[in-house]
Order: C-alpha cells, then sequence, then structure tokens
C-alpha cells in the first residue's frame, strides 16, 4: 500500500512560500481547492489501475504527468511551481518534469 502525499491547498497562502513563475514574477494562488481535488482523485486512479497508470504515462497532457511526478517522486516546492504554471497557462505544452520546465507542442 502506498501513502499518496497531499498539495498544500492554495487558502492556506500564510503556509506557502511563493512561487516564481516566468513572465510573473513571483505569486501565491488562493482558492486550489478544485485542482487540489481533481489531482488527488487522480493520483489515487494512477495507484489503482495498471490501465489508468499505463495511459497517464503515455500521456502528453501537462495536468496528467503532474500527476504520475508526484506519485513516483513526492511533493516538492517545484510542485508547487508546477501547479501555479499549469492553473496559469493550462494550454501552454508538455511539462518536462526532469527540470519542471513547459516546452510548446
Amino acid at each position: 500500500m502506498k501513502t499518496l502525499p497531499i498539495l498544500k491547498n492554495g487558502s492556506r497562502a500564510e503556509e506557502l512560500k511563493s512561487c516564481s513563475i516566468k513572465d510573473y514574477g513571483k505569486i501565491i494562488l488562493s482558492k486550489t481547492c478544485a485542482f487540489d481535488s481533481a489531482a488527488s482523485i487522480l493520483m489515487v486512479a494512477y495507484c489503482n489501475s495498471i490501465n489508468y497508470n499505463t495511459v497517464v504515462d503515455n500521456s502528453n497532457s501537462i495536468f496528467l504527468k503532474f500527476i504520475a511526478e508526484i506519485v513516483k517522486n513526492g511533493i516538492s516546492a517545484k510542485s508547487y511551481s508546477n501547479r501555479a504554471e499549469i492553473m496559469l497557462f493550462p494550454n501552454k505544452g508538455n511539462l518536462n518534469t526532469a527540470r519542471g520546465e513547459y516546452s510548446d507542442i
């Protein structure tokens, strides 16, 4: 059995440090409940279904790559920057999780 990490909700902004986002500067997001809930549900699905796991691992979706990265490596400061970038730029491109950068499709 695997214990999954939980993203700190943006409504607890006083506990979170700011994220640096290219072309935006430092930001702190609030009201990230919907995003964090969806991420948690998909992390459980990723762990419970081999078929879904395979689909996620082969996906170009930045959100699904974000999910796989958290399940495989846990939550880091970069996870919160990636969350902010996904929320600000949902159609930007592919997440390069090794360096935490995006590339255009």
